[in-house]
């Protein structure tokens, strides 16, 4: 009996210790206003931003023409464009560019392209140097999220990016993560960030996806935008849609292309 007694004690000790684990963190964070919002993005997406062994593919929803995969290895990495010929589902490679540090320590940013917006063939190779150029080019995706940080800045006038109207009053900025891992062990857990306008139908911004619960880092993104014709789109697209996905860890060294022959275009 005292084994018994014993025994029912460690298990209540170890259910006890599975369940706190399991609350760590809240069930359910939600958050309003702008600067909330983006406190709660940047903690969502501080992790993944960091990461330098990353492969992130992405397209744009409905009607997609292109597909891109970017791949990061350290301060490596390798960007290639794919877009759809025709009205077949076929792609075929318009561009590839890589980003890079050199034996000296420069920067460079080297860019093959096959078509041209055509899709007619034409085969151009260039490289720039400079932090300028590299940081243009290496992690590209992060400027699609971006936009979470500064699309209150694209609805002011007078700015460096916004239009001639201000669009920024009556704006609505929301944030939520659903930790759906508390309840269920093998689900991911759930974020989403929000912003429109009370009045204008036209002002709209979302981000949502999963989350790893473990890693806590960004498993998949939608990023959706609508501007209003006179209001700056950083993409030159009144509505658009992106879909990402990340993976982690799978990268091997990215090999990198002989450029002594390519021109140089930095002082272009």
């Amino acid at each position: 009996m005292k084994k018994n007694k014993l025994m029912l004690v460690s298990l209540l000790s170890v259910l006890s210790f599975s369940l706190a684990s399991c609350q760590k963190k809240p069930n359910h964070i939600e958050v309003h206003g702008l600067e909330e919002m983006i406190l709660l993005y940047e903690k969502t997406f501080n992790k993944t931003f960091v990461q330098d062994d990353i492969t992130v593919s992405w397209e744009t929803n409905y009607s997609s023409k292109s597909k891109i995969t970017e791949r990061i290895k350290g301060t490596t990495n390798y960007l290639l464009e794919e877009r759809k010929k025709g009205y077949s589902d076929e792609y075929i490679t318009f561009r590839e560019t890589w980003s890079f540090i050199d034996e000296k320590g420069e920067m460079i940013s080297a860019t093959k392209t096959y078509f041209d917006e055509n899709l007619e063939a034409k085969e151009e190779m260039s490289y720039k140097v400079g932090s300028k150029a590299y940081g243009e080019t290496y992690k590209t995706y992060y400027k699609y999220f971006f936009m979470a940080e500064n699309f209150d800045s694209y609805l002011k006038p007078n700015s460096k990016e916004g239009g001639e109207t201000d669009y920024s009053t009556d704006m609505v900025y929301k944030g939520e993560i659903y930790n759906h891992s508390n309840y269920y062990r093998y689900m991911d857990d759930f974020y989403d960030f929000a912003a429109w306008h009370n009045d204008n139908g036209d002002i709209e911004f979302s981000l949502h996806g999963y989350i790893h619960p473990e890693t806590e880092l960004v498993k998949n993104a939608i990023i959706h935008f609508t501007f209003p014709s006179e209001a700056y789109s950083p993409f030159d697209e009144l509505w658009k849609v992106f879909e990402f996905e990340m993976s982690y860890g799978e990268n091997e060294k990215i090999e990198l292309p002989d450029i002594s022959s390519w021109e140089n275009k930095t002082a272009l």
